[in-house]
């Protein structure tokens, strides 16, 4: 390594390994350039909504001052005005024509809630943008309404570095396989009264009590109908095995080719849209039977998705 004397006689790092010690790795670094342009585009529509709301929310103000004589003028930190009554001045106009200076109040409280709302889809949309992009489930930053001030300008490096925190250090694809696999095995998963767990014959998975149908539809229509709780239980099956089966990350129940969630066919075979050729079968007890082109592809999907490790309450260790 190389050394440059000190006064003291000893040595120390050269001013340019120094500053290496030193560099810092942004989060906005770890990111994509498509996603940068993305977030800076929704920072700039932002910021230009919130001019016109501020605008508007400073015109109103300035002319709520004019009625400082007959009310009580508070602003809350988040830009809220409120306005108690005060005695009214004896200027010859009765007090109950007063009322319409409400309405001016009235005005103020939208702009704010508009400044709210603004803001929070702001960062809904750049949270759901990498969700959407990298199939991760970052969870959505709340905002607090009485304290977001009026004149804010957040950056969407703040919304990118929670993103990154919620990686753990590890890559948006490997965050995402996991986070599947946790919703799929926490789906198919036995319960305290079950009585089955998902089992391989075969070139088959078969799965218990993954969907279900309403019994009115069934009733007066004679379809197998599912409600919109199946449907997104439906998803996450089938997200875990379009992981399991092609390693995608993008599957959902728009991946089973012809289904029709409000009247299922129980008779027939569904392809997916997976290069392995993966098939699912339904039956009327919410069971489903995924198979595929031989029995080591179902074993290999089986044990990709941990399904060997399943245990029912009775079984032992």
């Amino acid at each position: 390594m190389q050394t440059n004397p000190n006064s003291s006689g000893g040595t120390q790092p050269s001013d340019l390994l120094s500053a290496v010690y030193h560099i810092e790795i942004r989060n906005e670094e770890k990111i994509s350039a498509a996603d940068r342009a993305f977030c800076e585009r929704q920072q700039a529509a932002l910021y230009e909504t919130l001019e016109l709301i501020e605008r508007c929310y400073t015109v109103l103000c300035t002319e709520a001052g004019h009625y400082s004589d007959f009310f009580k003028i508070t602003c809350e930190p988040n830009g809220r005005i409120a306005a108690c009554a005060r005695y009214p001045v004896s200027d010859g106009i009765p007090s109950d024509y007063r009322i319409a200076a409400f309405k001016l109040f009235d005005s103020i409280e939208t702009f704010v809630k508009l400044n709210y709302e603004v803001n929070e889809i702001f960062v809904a949309r750049i949270v759901r943008y990498f969700n959407d992009t990298y199939h991760v489930s970052v969870p959505k930053p709340t905002l607090d309404a009485k304290t977001l001030v009026m004149g804010f300008r957040p950056v969407y490096t703040t919304y990118v570095d929670r993103v990154i925190e919620h990686l753990g250090g590890r890559s948006f694809g490997v965050t995402a396989k996991a986070e599947i696999l946790d919703r799929f095995l926490g789906q198919v998963r036995p319960v305290q009264w079950s009585e089955s767990k998902p089992e391989l014959k075969g070139c088959k998975i078969i799965f218990p009590y993954i969907v279900s149908y309403d019994n009115f539809y069934f009733k007066w229509h004679h379809c197998h109908h599912m409600s919109s709780s199946a449907r997104s239980r439906l998803d996450t099956f089938c997200e875990g095995i379009m992981l399991g089966a092609d390693g995608r990350l993008d599957g959902s129940r728009k991946s089973i080719l012809g289904l029709n969630t409000d009247d299922v066919d129980l008779t027939r075979w569904y392809d997916t849209a997976v290069a392995s050729g993966v098939q699912m079968l339904f039956f009327k007890n919410g069971r489903i039977d995924v198979k595929f082109r031989d029995a080591a592809a179902a074993e290999s999907c089986f044990r990709r998705l941990r399904l060997h490790e399943l245990r029912l309450p009775g079984d032992n260790d």
